[in-house]
């Protein structure tokens, strides 16, 4: 493909009676675009790294709640925090203040919920025969980072982070339109901030 493109260096030319005139356009090759390739490093950021916030379902009006820490410890456990459940359409409320934390991931059968009330997060939807869940955005833009990266450099310790732990379903090149498509209708669902 060929365009039409002034030659590198060349100014404008001043004509005999006076006037400026550019430079007749010179026939040059387009170049096509070099598409580089999108990369995610993984950084050793475990599930643990996204639990600060999850967005749940509010146990009285279905809307979309969220389970925070107090920073007040458990009685029970000082080196856990407190949680709080709070609802903004129906300001419902629930304090969690049990140590029977028990973390889950995806290789846990128990389902997409948070840790703390067990509530199903907000955050979920059918993809690939499985369901695609995310704690919050900053996990989603984890897994979207993830699942769009042509290349994965894999982390020193790579067998406890997150990226290690992500199903082989959502690894699959085959899977990734629709687990993008799926991550998508996750971004919809996110609350305005």
């Amino acid at each position: 493909m060929w365009t039409a493109a002034l030659p590198p260096g060349a100014a404008q030319r001043q004509a005999g009676d006076g006037c400026v005139r550019a430079a007749p356009p010179v026939m040059m090759p387009v170049r096509p675009e070099v598409k580089m390739a999108k990369r995610f490093v993984d950084d050793g950021r475990t599930c643990e790294a996204f639990s600060d916030l999850f967005l749940v379902q509010c146990p009285r009006c279905q809307g979309c709640a969220s389970v925070r820490p107090l920073h007040k410890p458990v009685p029970s456990a000082p080196h856990l925090p407190m949680r709080r459940l709070t609802c903004g359409t129906c300001a419902s409320t629930q304090e969690w203040p049990r140590a029977d934390i028990q973390p889950i991931g995806y290789s846990i059968h128990r389902g997409p919920v948070d840790w703390y009330f067990n509530r199903p997060l907000w955050l979920q939807t059918p993809c690939c025969g499985h369901v695609l869940f995310a704690y919050n955005s900053a996990h989603l833009g984890y897994l979207e980072a993830f699942v769009s990266a042509d290349l994965r450099d894999v982390a020193r310790h790579h067998n406890q982070s997150l990226a290690s732990r992500l199903p082989q379903w959502m690894q699959l090149q085959h899977n990734h339109g629709e687990v993008l498509r799926g991550l998508k209708r996750l971004q919809a669902r996110l609350p305005e901030a």
